[in-house]
């Protein structure tokens, strides 16, 4: 199957929508992930813990430090996950044949590496921008720009 998929997201949102045959995108699919713009004190509740340090063979230490964790990038991550596994599902089911992606900088990566094999070679154009929020007429216009500008 040629069918295009053009995917626009960043870390909260993203919009799959298919070219047709005359150019026109046909909108396929809207994911909102909005635990990325939530702030970090609702994400995670845990506190940092008590660890125990090595300090020699008898004696023993106690820190309160833990590496901060980024709740936002967990959330970023899990949101790519959850994507690239319905663009992994829709290659394997025929559902499109090649992908176009434009993302922000930072999730565009993140997506990529959450692509399965199928999926990774069904990318045409990888584009780190974030177009999610230009309505459907406007989107149009700049994706056949960036789809010529990529070749």
């Amino acid at each position: 199957m040629d069918t295009l998929w053009i995917v626009t997201a960043n870390a909260a949102k993203a919009r799959v929508c298919e070219r047709q045959a005359d150019g026109s995108l046909v909108e396929v699919a809207d994911f909102v992930h909005p635990e990325s713009r939530q702030p970090g004190r609702e994400l995670d509740d845990d506190r940092p813990g008590r660890t125990e340090l090595s300090l020699g063979s008898h004696q023993r230490g106690h820190s309160a430090y833990e590496p901060p964790t980024d709740v936002h990038a967990k959330e970023h991550e899990r949101f790519a996950r959850e994507l690239a596994a319905r663009l992994d599902d829709a290659i394997a089911q025929g559902r499109c044949g090649r992908l176009a992606l434009f993302a922000s900088p930072a999730f565009l990566g993140l997506l990529r590496a959450q692509l399965g094999d199928a999926a990774a070679k069904a990318v045409r154009v990888s584009e780190p921008v974030d177009l999610t929020a230009l309505p459907l007429h406007e989107l149009r216009g700049r994706v056949d720009a960036l789809l010529k500008q990529a070749g």
